[in-house]
């Protein structure tokens, strides 16, 4: 699997919220942000691991990307953010079975704040990893 595919749909996803967000979309934006996070996390597994295991909610996600770069900050946004990480796995069913899911703007917008922090700081170690 191309991996770098995935980081680059994960951005793109990533800039998609955002456009969708500045436009008043806010439950495409956070349909975008909630895939953006997920590909990007898939990511981050398979380049470490080479494969993914079947199926992973965001906690798990958040779990073994921490395992696998050494970043305890993951580990600490997972008993900090429990809510987001919630809503993350609810709007990923629902996506799932196409439930819609209405949305607003102060939540799309923390959303994104918490996928662009993630973002932010597994890049910030991947920088000193490779």
């Amino acid at each position: 699997m191309n991996v770098s595919q995935l980081y680059e749909r994960a951005y793109n996803f990533l800039k998609a919220a955002k456009f969708n967000y500045d436009n008043g979309y806010y439950d495409i934006s956070i349909y975008a942000t909630e895939e953006a996070l997920y590909l990007f996390l898939n990511a981050c597994i398979i380049e470490r691991w080479n494969e993914l295991p079947w199926y992973f909610d965001f906690d798990a996600l958040l779990r073994a990307t921490s395992r696998l770069l050494s970043i305890d900050e993951l580990d600490r946004i997972r008993v900090t953010e429990k809510n987001l990480i919630k809503t993350l796995n609810e709007i990923r069913i629902r996506l799932g079975y196409s439930i819609p899911l209405e949305s607003n703007k102060k939540e799309a917008e923390e959303l994104m704040l918490f996928a662009e922090r993630i973002f932010e700081i597994i890049n910030k170690v991947k920088k000193g990893i490779t």
